[in-house]
């Protein structure tokens, strides 16, 4: 029997990026919580009202799905929207950025990176570094 992995967003590592970059990432499915997985990884982004990535590429494809929200991505030059329901793949290196115009509540987006190479390892790192924080100044 083989043994597959469930990423739920209730237990995954999480982290809140402050401004100028406001958005909080979650990390579903990665190699660092599956050893078995080494093709993918993914995860949430929830970008609140004027809230932004950084704009910036990297040497995996992402694939960005609109689960609720409106907003836009910036690729290169160009700006394109994103709505519910809607699909865009960034390949390797192309600079990007995701944006919330705000007026419509929450932008909620799920990433894949093919292959992994890092973005989910930050997400994770940084999740685990603010639970040690938490521990730290409960003791």
């Amino acid at each position: 029997m083989s043994t597959y992995f469930i990423g739920k967003k209730a237990d995954a590592p999480q982290v809140w990026k402050e401004e100028p970059y406001r958005r909080k990432l979650y990390c579903l499915i990665s190699p660092e919580l599956d050893p078995s997985n080494q093709d993918i990884a993914c995860g949430l982004v929830d970008l609140p009202e004027g809230g932004r990535s950084d704009f910036r590429g990297h040497e995996e494809g992402e694939l960005f799905f609109c689960i609720s929200g409106k907003g836009h991505i910036r690729l290169g030059n160009e700006i394109l929207p994103l709505e519910a329901d809607s699909a865009i793949y960034v390949p390797p290196y192309v600079e990007h950025q995701t944006i919330n115009d705000g007026g419509c509540g929450e932008l909620r987006l799920l990433f894949a990176l093919t292959p992994p190479f890092g973005g989910d390892r930050s997400i994770i790192e940084a999740s685990r570094q603010k639970m040690q924080e938490v521990a730290h100044e409960g003791k």
